[in-house]
């Protein structure tokens, strides 16, 4: 389907404040690799494990060579044994395993205010995020048993929880520049004002709270059981389904604007499918004006101004660079515009010279939106490169 003109890619129709319902991106610890019964913690490396984008930090004590510490990932489901020999199951009846049915879960080590760190792969809001005590927390508080020998009293903590007690986990969103960006609290066990709870099941946690562009997660526990070398209930909990909201027009998931994205988008609009998927502007409709808005809105997020129309490998810039690709691919049917079919006609050809043309030796953030008039003249040039009118374009 070839069309004629090439609306919504000009500047004076950028929309930015509608917007289709956002898409997630859900971490479930799914996509990592564990045996039965198993899991896989800090070691001597230090490294980092990474699950659907997130990185979640590793510790590991060198100086005594022992001692993972941080985050590890798990599917164990041991609710009955106490103590530091069981730290990695989460408790959640009625036996185990992770959230909404799953097998794998994360679990945080976290004595110290920064200790366990969730890093996003670009700044976005958080929606929230599944949690539950680990057995060794669980059984510490409901039970004193944090591993002693039977008919012993507990090794360090002070027993079962009783009234005005509690253990409380916050989540604190950071921004790039570690800067707080909101906190949300959260008690893993209330015994406050004649409550008696103690988390036992994936209960959902709501992030919102943690406010706009959160770079990274950072986490406090703290308790009402505390001895001279600070809190004695275990600093562990449990965290499944951390659920992002995926950046608007990322359509990979990956957080990053690319290729990839305005490529799909593009093969979309000239197929005419109208895949709701890529209905950035909650029209229904899969157009030029959903292209428009992801110009701004990609262009906004990477070089700091709207891509131009022409710019066709998306550096903030129109020139020879791009001139060379849609040369490369010119007079083929090529549904992408990173091949230079930037009016998303499924087709490399002049109504695409005519965009690079027109804005060609401009960049995104010196250009002024330009008047209609000359907008105007630029879709009749287009037209008439394109072979659809027989006449020559001129400025009246």
């Amino acid at each position: 389907m070839h069309k004629t003109t090439f609306l919504g890619l000009t500047l004076v129709s950028i929309c930015l404040a509608a917007s289709s319902a956002s898409a997630q991106t859900v971490v479930d610890f799914e996509d990592l690799q564990l045996g039965p019964e198993s899991v896989v913690h800090g070691d001597p490396s230090q490294a980092p494990f990474v699950s659907n984008s997130v990185s979640f930090n590793r510790t590991w004590l060198t100086s005594y060579d022992c001692c993972p510490g941080a985050w590890a990932y798990s599917n164990q489901t041991d609710l009955t044994t106490g103590g530091a020999a069981n730290p990695f199951s989460a408790y959640a009846l009625p036996g185990g395993g992770g959230a909404n049915g799953s097998a794998n879960f994360g679990i945080a080590n976290n004595f110290f205010l920064g200790d366990a760190v969730a890093t996003l792969p670009a700044p976005t809001n958080i929606e929230g995020v599944y949690v539950t005590n680990t057995t060794y927390a669980y059984l510490a508080v409901a039970d004193g048993n944090d591993g002693q020998a039977p008919g012993q009293p507990p090794l360090f903590v002070k027993g079962p929880f009783a009234a005005d007690d509690w253990f409380l986990l916050e989540f604190i969103g950071l921004d790039s520049a570690g800067a707080e960006t909101g906190r949300v609290p959260f008690y893993l066990a209330d015994f406050r004002n004649g409550a008696s709870q103690i988390i036992d099941d994936w209960t959902w946690v709501d992030l919102a709270g943690l406010g706009n562009n959160v770079n990274s997660i950072g986490f406090e526990l703290s308790s009402t059981d505390t001895g001279m070398f600070g809190m004695n209930t275990p600093a562990y909990f449990a965290i499944d389904d951390l659920t992002l909201t995926n950046l608007a027009g990322d359509f990979d998931g990956d957080f990053v604007y690319s290729c990839q994205d305005v490529d799909s988008l593009v093969a979309t609009i000239a197929s005419g499918t109208n895949d709701v998927t890529f209905d950035l502007d909650g029209d229904n409709l899969v157009n030029q004006q959903d292209l428009a808005m992801w110009l701004a809105t990609a262009g906004n997020a990477t070089v700091g101004a709207a891509f131009l129309p022409g710019d066709v490998n998306l550096d903030g810039a129109v020139d020879g660079d791009d001139f060379v690709v849609w040369n490369a691919h010119k007079f083929t049917d090529n549904a992408a515009w990173c091949s230079g079919d930037l009016n998303a006609d499924g087709a490399v050809n002049g109504v695409d010279f005519v965009a690079w043309n027109t804005y060609k030796f401009q960049s995104s953030d010196t250009l002024a939106v330009p008047e209609p008039r000359s907008l105007i003249f630029a879709v009749a040039c287009v037209i008439a490169l394109a072979g659809r009118l027989r006449r020559t374009c001129s400025v009246t």
